[in-house]
């Protein structure tokens, strides 16, 4: 009987297989062992790179859900009571104002698309007057002992929580 060459892996089970047909599902050389070995290598460090630079990004999609439902507590706790619970103007005591309260899940809309971020953080924060909320120095959401600010009034955190969570429910 003739033995085959394993095409240089010597030493290996297969070398002493004599039927060339099953010598032939086995034998490869060794350039075609090492292709496989570096392309099964980097496809694994690929997948690892993957899951490695998803983690910050699915931690700071969490983050932002957080800070959005923060900005919906402080909505339903101040503005809510005018603007009502789907911030739609339909609050308690919009009936009773001289101005509806304006509908908030249609800022983008009435500004061509674009939610006007700035603009809304300034009327919260009284820079841009809305004269249904009264004066700057006492808005009409009042104060409260939760609120951390030195004057017992919104603070900026807690008004860009309030401008985002209005950013996330923006009606197209």
């Amino acid at each position: 009987m003739t033995e085959y060459p394993t095409n240089g892996l010597s030493g290996n089970c297969i070398s002493s297989v004599r039927d060339p047909a099953f010598r032939g599902l086995f034998s490869f050389g060794k350039g075609l062992y090492f292709r496989l070995r570096w392309t099964i290598t980097k496809i694994l460090a690929g997948v690892s790179l993957l899951a490695l630079l998803s983690a910050p990004f699915s931690a700071a999609l969490a983050q932002g859900e957080d800070v959005i439902a923060a900005g919906q507590q402080l909505f339903d706790r101040k503005c809510s009571v005018c603007h009502g619970l789907e911030a739609r103007g339909d609050g308690v005591l919009g009936a009773h104002l001289k101005q509806q309260p304006a509908d908030l899940t249609r800022l983008s809309m009435r500004n061509e698309g674009s939610f006007p971020f700035w603009e809304v953080y300034g009327k919260i924060d009284g820079r841009n007057k809305v004269g249904a909320h009264g004066p700057s120095d006492m808005p009409v959401w009042g104060t409260d002992e939760e609120d951390q600010g030195t004057s017992g009034r919104l603070v900026t955190g807690q008004i860009l929580e309030i401008v985002l969570f209005l950013q996330s429910i923006q009606e197209e």
